[in-house]
């Protein structure tokens, strides 16, 4: 597990969504070595090739978040898109759709699915990788898809595990607007072994700022060296009709900041801004956005040239 090194003595500037920290030391990710790899195994029969992970963001009024977070990516198709492009290369996936709110499973009044919340994907995420990720000649990849604040999530998530490889990081719109008072009672409220009470490894350091080649950046904008591809989608600035996606016509959350890695490039990221969709339009499995991470998905190098990794017989 990571551990973040924030290079600063400000303790209560951890708990600020808007408080850049002094610096913070990047995780050197290190594929493992020639000795190390011929002790590994291969996956078992019939495990998944890709590992998907999607989290949904905060839920609009009058909607009350986050109670009523729910999985709409899982509802609305959109990871079963995602999912798609590698199922059509002869690849097994394995899909799970997590809801915004730092609970294990719970009940929304916006679905009548049950949901599962950030606990069940830290538990989900450690065990999947334990067993089709580590220590495995022909590792699962793994992709991890978000919306607005479960984009946010998703960063947190590659930063948190940042000795694991992730094969493809989807930012739809990430956004931390009302990010801390979400998330403080909860996070007191929940027991978690992941971050303890150690406010290095806390999710209210998510939002938080950090200093890239003297710049200030929010960690939520910054890319991992685990994370080998990310593509970034970010939603339309001027009012205008979405056409068939639903959507306003004015835009009233959107995303300016483009992503970047920790040493200030733009090494392996993507990014398209949608010019007719807005914060929640770009979510949904057909709208244009969508269609462009599909696109770059189909591109990957590993992708394009296997098919599936076989598991042990």
């Amino acid at each position: 597990m990571t551990r973040l090194l924030l290079l600063t003595s400000a303790g209560l500037a951890l708990l600020s969504a808007c408080a850049p920290m002094a610096s913070i030391s990047p995780v050197v990710y290190q594929p493992p070595g020639l000795a190390e790899q011929l002790r590994f195994t291969q996956r078992p029969v019939g495990s998944p090739d890709v590992l998907i992970f999607g989290i949904s963001g905060r839920c609009g009024p009058p909607c009350q978040a986050p109670q009523d977070n729910w999985d709409y990516l899982g509802e609305r198709g959109t990871l079963a898109t995602i999912a798609k492009v590698f199922e059509q290369r002869g690849l097994k996936t394995e899909v799970h759709g997590y809801a915004e709110r730092i609970t294990a499973d719970f009940t929304s009044r916006r679905s009548k699915l049950p949901q599962r919340g950030v606990l069940d994907l830290l538990s989900d995420y450690q065990r999947l990788i334990k067993a089709y990720v580590t220590g495995r000649s022909n590792p699962a990849r793994i992709v991890l898809v978000g919306h607005s604040h479960g984009a946010v999530w998703a960063h947190y998530l590659s930063t948190l595990f940042g000795q694991v490889p992730i094969a493809a990081l989807i930012d739809l719109d990430a956004n931390c607007a009302a990010w801390n008072v979400d998330h403080s009672p909860e996070l007191l409220a929940a027991q978690s072994a992941v971050w303890g009470n150690d406010p290095q490894r806390s999710p209210l350091l998510a939002c938080n700022s950090v200093l890239v080649n003297g710049k200030t950046v929010r960690l939520k904008d910054t890319v991992w060296p685990n994370v080998a591809v990310n593509l970034e989608v970010q939603s339309k600035r001027w009012p205008a009709s979405s056409g068939t996606t639903p959507g306003l016509y004015v835009n009233y959350l959107f995303e300016l900041t483009p992503n970047q890695r920790l040493d200030g490039s733009k090494s392996g990221i993507k990014t398209f801004v949608s010019a007719r969709e807005d914060h929640s339009g770009v979510s949904y499995a057909k709208s244009q956005a969508i269609g462009w991470v599909a696109q770059q998905l189909e591109t990957l190098p590993w992708l394009t040239q296997q098919t599936a990794m076989p598991a042990s017989p």
